[in-house]
């Protein structure tokens, strides 16, 4: 019923009287303490089908990182330390959280692991699992990467395809130091790994640092924060044939167009791919891009250029609802610079953009970060500076 009702009010503002009548009261449902507790949240927020929320923090615990859950109640949202990383097990988990079908939580961390070789002391990154057990939780190490043909340092989140195998990226590692994207397929309960593509750089992409967007059967979608002829980053498709899997660089931006596409996912809407640059734009703060392909030509166009109060520099994806308004976060600008939630609606064919909340940098948290998450008719997300101890905060957005 709440989920109705705000649903109903989001889409009466914005289609009646366009997107800038959507008010929207923004609140902290938690705020982070470092130390010993989570810090320095960097993705967004996964919701389980009770209702509870899980994320990563890239401090806190033993000093490597945390998994925590937020569960609601009638007084408001409670915090649960499930996990704190102790480097052998994976170190700075800078990556959202997927769930599966039984409530196990997968991830990566984009240091720990193998501490020897060509990451030695800090460790080359790992993919885990923490599974849901009686009485609590069970983290297990699927995989730790070494740095040599299966690269290193994963800092996107994982997908899983239909038959239970996970596909991920990496940053780095050799050869080459690109970049890779790679498979885990488990098999008599361990996980192979397998490298999919490593990338060249060049008019190539480099340094993948969005998850992998599923398409059609067989393909996946993403984006690198560099390579191309301007080496300004790229988004590109990766195809299985019968042997191999073959990648096209799609689209390599040039400056006006976007800049570096730091995170989040792309997104798949009506046959376009829809996504962030960090930088670009006609400021060089960022833009929100559409890419679309017809009779084997791409085409993108920038549907909006961030700077000054308006929000700049985002670093994450962009959410979806069902009447096709895009929401999002910029880390910085904002009427107190310290970054913005905002919305974006195409009205007649004119994309319009909204700032929902600008961030005061105590309270409210500063410098929000991750793709929001939209779960009944509200929307989620994290800040990863600011709050009453300076290490984050966790936030939710509802219409009025």
């Amino acid at each position: 019923m709440r989920y109705q009702r705000l649903f109903l009010l989001v889409l009466l503002a914005v289609s009646q009287m366009g997107i800038q009548a959507l008010a929207v009261t923004e609140t902290t449902i938690h705020t982070f303490a470092g130390g010993v507790y989570s810090g320095d949240p960097l993705a967004g927020l996964v919701f389980d089908s009770a209702g509870n929320a899980y994320g990563t923090a890239i401090s806190g615990g033993e000093g490597y990182g945390t998994i925590y859950e937020l569960s609601p109640s009638q007084s408001g949202w409670t915090a649960t330390l499930l996990y704190s990383f102790d480097n052998a097990g994976g170190a700075a988990p800078y990556a959202p959280l997927i769930l599966d079908s039984a409530g196990n939580l997968y991830g990566t961390a984009i240091w720990g692991g193998n501490t020897s070789g060509a990451c030695q002391g800090s460790g080359c990154g790992t993919v885990y699992e923490l599974a849901k057990v009686s009485g609590g939780w069970e983290f297990h190490l699927l995989y730790a990467f070494t740095g040599g043909s299966d690269s290193a340092h994963p800092q996107a989140g994982l997908v899983f395809d239909k038959s239970g195998n996970l596909y991920g990226t990496t940053a780095g590692g050799t050869p080459g130091g690109m970049g890779s994207v790679f498979e885990l397929s488990p098999t008599n309960g361990t996980w192979k790994e397998s490298t999919l593509y490593t990338f060249a750089g060049g008019n190539d992409g480099a340094t993948p640092l969005s998850a992998l967007t599923p398409g059609a059967q067989g393909t996946f979608y993403g984006t690198t924060a560099f390579g191309g002829p301007q080496n300004l980053g790229t988004v590109y498709r990766l195809t299985k044939t019968a042997s191999k899997w073959t990648e096209a660089v799609l689209y390599a931006f040039s400056g006006p167009d976007g800049a570096e596409p730091l995170a989040g996912s792309l997104l798949i809407r009506y046959g376009s791919l829809y996504g962030t640059t960090n930088f670009g734009g006609t400021s060089n703060m960022g833009t929100v891009f559409a890419l679309s392909e017809s009779n084997n030509s791409v085409v993108e166009n920038v549907l909006y250029s961030f700077g000054g109060v308006r929000g700049e520099n985002p670093y994450g994806g962009l959410a979806v609802d069902a009447a096709g308004n895009f929401f999002g976060t910029a880390t910085s600008g904002g009427s107190m610079n310290n970054g913005v939630i905002f919305a974006l609606h195409n009205g007649s064919g004119t994309w319009q953009e909204k700032v929902l909340h600008n961030f005061g940098g105590i309270s409210d948290g500063s410098s929000p970060t991750g793709t929001p998450a939209i779960y009944q008719g509200a929307l989620f997300g994290q800040a990863s500076g600011g709050g009453e101890w300076n290490s984050g905060v966790a936030w939710e957005l509802t219409p009025n």
